[in-house]
């Protein structure tokens, strides 16, 4: 049996459709209007909780689903950082899917984490001035380790506590700079992406194996 839809059935068809997908399918924004946004992320713990970074105009938080925003932190506001060229727009936020959902915000020269939700944060300066962060990732299955992408021949960084001490994890790349990171479906392999192509190495960090075409 075949139906044939006619114009006026048809057209109360799709409107029955878009209601069910919640009324609108169009793009809208309510900000936050400081700047360009970089980087979102969001909270597998509270999908309301949002996160925008915004250059140098620092990090930005949303507790309704991007309705309305609120400052978090500036890292341009530390003594002797400020600056428009001190690579800003290099940074990543992620939100951790472990126990207390930690917030990590990747800037130049520092890591800011939040344990509750962006309501306070802590810094940890960097080891050296080679930490120009692109790309963060959190471990899925390890807390507390976290992977860096940086903009610079140092390449990839890992830290097993958080962001407290890193490693090298550069061994087999060109001394060029990471531009993203990635894990496999099953998160035993990381990929890295750069301006001399996918590379890819085992992972957790501590076995064997260099990066590999």
């Amino acid at each position: 049996m075949h139906v044939r839809l006619t114009s006026g059935l048809l057209a109360a068809t799709l409107l029955l459709a878009q209601a069910a997908l919640g009324g609108d399918d169009s793009w809208s924004t309510r900000g936050p209007a400081m700047g360009c946004v970089k980087r979102v992320a969001s909270s597998t713990a509270r999908p309301e909780l949002l996160f925008a970074h915004l250059g140098e105009a620092g990090l930005f938080m949303s507790q309704d689903t991007g309705h309305s925003w609120q400052f978090c932190v500036a890292p341009a506001w530390f003594p002797g950082l400020a600056s428009s060229s001190s690579g800003w727009d290099l940074a990543d936020v992620v939100v951790s899917p472990h126990l207390g959902n930690p917030v990590y915000y990747a800037t130049r020269y520092i890591l800011f984490s939040s344990w509750d939700d962006g309501a306070t944060w802590q810094s940890t300066s960097y080891p050296s001035l080679d930490f120009v962060p692109v790309v963060l990732l959190v471990d899925r299955a390890l807390p507390g380790a976290l992977v860096m992408g940086n903009y610079s021949a140092l390449m990839v960084t890992v830290s097993l506590d958080g962001g407290l001490s890193w490693k090298a994890a550069s061994a087999g790349l060109p001394k060029r700079s990471a531009l993203d990171l990635e894990w496999d479906a099953n998160g035993d392999t990381l990929f890295l992406g750069s301006i001399d192509g996918v590379f890819r190495r085992p992972w957790p960090p501590g076995g064997k194996g260099d990066w590999l075409w």
